[in-house]
């Protein structure tokens, strides 16, 4: 096996997303945990019926602990030069893309940054000759 040198930028990303991811899984496990305590609170108030915002809010922090898992995976495939690792990245930039753009068309000019960051990525992991070379399949 041979031991390939990662290019600083993938990284660079590779280290992103799994900070993220770890600040996804923080905010996630908040989200989970206040809903849960929040029904508990509301279940002993008899007046008060069970919410469907309570369901929905644990739901969504469950989905997002398992995308952060997600994220981290691919940070660390990117790491080890993996290319499952550089295509998962792109179809998350790929999204991150497209969201930016959907943002960027409701009047959100914030986007527009977000829209470069990922666009930036998106071409770097998919287009760069290095990086093309660093995750060829042998």
């Amino acid at each position: 096996m041979l031991n390939k040198k990662v290019p600083f930028g993938v990284k660079i990303i590779s280290i992103v997303l799994i900070i993220s991811a770890l600040f996804l899984i923080v905010f996630s496990s908040l989200l989970i945990f206040s809903f849960d305590s929040l029904s508990t609170t509301l279940s002993n108030i008899p007046q008060v019926p069970f919410s469907k915002e309570i369901v929905s809010g644990v739901g969504l922090g469950i989905i997002s602990i398992v995308l952060a898992m997600i994220l981290i995976v691919i940070g660390i495939g990117l790491l080890r030069a993996k290319n499952f690792a550089r295509i998962g990245a792109s179809i998350f930039a790929g999204i991150g893309l497209l969201g930016s753009f959907i943002n960027l068309l409701t009047q959100r000019w914030l986007s527009a940054i977000s829209l470069v960051v990922y666009l930036g990525i998106f071409l770097y992991l998919i287009f760069n000759k290095k990086v093309k070379e660093t995750f060829r399949q042998l």
